[in-house]
């Protein structure tokens, strides 16, 4: 687990606490059974962890959604950086477009798949459809049985499927982009109710509760995604990654890293990583952290040579990955001036209610910590007389 201190936090001490750098600690836990909630120092933003599903894709698997998507194999992002490798986008997203014109209204919204028609050779698509679909619902049970809490408490609270707590899913073929930071976060509405569930929460103990008011006031404090001064106090929606390597190679060594740029911290999804994992998977909350995927390099074996274009003499050694996120985009362009303006107000009410449910929250928390303060006196005093 990878976990990020808050600025008043004082840095973590101990036998079982190890200086990396100076300011990355290791530290040893004795267990994980609690989860996010088990770790006192700072607040968990990325795990990691050996894929607990079976390997289910291969190199032919592979071989073949390369041949069904024929569309382009770069992203670009600004003038002046580019996302390199090949990345589809087989989730569901909503619009107002009528499907028949290109008029839009409220009443016409539809969902619509993202793998575009002129990208696609329809004869080859179900059979990838089929065990895309297939990584999409693994990744989706990883995602609400690592041990975060958020995703898990969303779909109880909301009674929803897999596919609708996230509601797209990413493939990537030596895929990197830029430093970046997410946006996926849930809505206003969904966000109190997880909040709610959360705090009144049946059964739980008073350690429980205590745990989980100080991991959200931490969340909140810790929230880099909003923009200065803003009120959006909105809970952030983690998103899991599977990465694996294509092919193994006799010719060159893959070095290729995700990066937590926050914490310093890289994780190594190089060929050398799969000698011991088939497939390597992370959970992380993408908004609460700058983050990136390194550009692939391929050394040659025989003289040391690097190169940072996949090698012709071995194009399927590279690493392949798939994840679930759920992104909560702006209102859609079609929606009328009237509508739009409703909504907007819908949405502040719902944030004014979602703040007094923090200020109450943290009026609590501190209540409960004067009173172990006041505790831990008097049981010294007793001590001491």
């Amino acid at each position: 687990m990878i976990s990020l201190l808050l600025e008043d936090e004082k840095d973590p001490d101990g036998e079982e606490v190890t200086k990396i750098s100076t300011n990355v600690w290791k530290k040893t836990v004795p267990n994980t059974k609690n989860g996010v909630l088990g770790i006192e120092d700072g607040i968990v933003v990325q795990q990691i962890y050996e894929w607990p599903m079976e390997k289910t894709i291969d190199k032919d698997h592979i071989e073949l959604i390369k041949a069904a998507v024929t569309g382009s194999t770069k992203r670009y992002v600004t003038s002046h950086s580019t996302n390199g490798g090949k990345y589809i986008n087989v989730g569901k997203h909503g619009t107002s477009m009528g499907s028949a014109s290109m008029g839009s209204s409220p009443f016409t919204k539809q969902n619509h798949d993202h793998w575009n028609q002129a990208n696609v050779k329809a004869a080859i698509y179900p059979f990838v459809a089929g065990f895309i679909n297939r990584l999409r619902r693994q990744s989706c049970q990883v995602a609400l049985t690592c041990g975060q809490i958020l995703s898990p408490m969303l779909k109880v609270v909301e009674e929803y499927d897999y596919f609708e707590v996230f509601l797209q899913c990413v493939v990537t073929m030596a895929f990197s982009n830029h430093r970046h930071i997410d946006g996926d976060k849930m809505t206003v509405e969904e966000s109190i109710k997880v909040f709610e569930a959360l705090r009144n929460f049946e059964g739980c103990s008073k350690e429980h509760i205590e745990a989980i008011d100080s991991y959200l006031t931490k969340l909140q404090k810790i929230d880099i995604s909003k923009a200065e001064g803003s009120n959006d106090n909105r809970l952030p929606m983690d998103t899991t990654c599977a990465w694996t390597l294509t092919s193994d190679s006799d010719i060159y060594d893959l070095r290729h890293f995700f990066l937590n740029l926050r914490a310093g911290v890289a994780l190594d999804i190089s060929s050398k990583a799969f000698q011991h994992a088939k497939v390597v998977g992370s959970t992380f909350f993408g908004g609460l952290f700058e983050h990136a995927t390194s550009r692939p390099l391929w050394i040659r074996k025989s003289d040391g040579c690097v190169t940072i274009t996949q090698p012709k003499s071995d194009p399927m050694n590279f690493v392949f990955a798939w994840g679930d996120h759920k992104e909560k985009k702006a209102l859609t362009r079609g929606i009328t001036h009237a509508r739009r303006e409703n909504n907007r107000a819908l949405e502040q009410q719902l944030a004014q209610r979602l703040q007094v449910l923090i200020q109450n929250q943290r009026r609590q928390q501190a209540v409960r910590q004067r009173e172990a303060r006041l505790r831990r006196l008097n049981r010294s005093r007793g001590r001491s007389s």
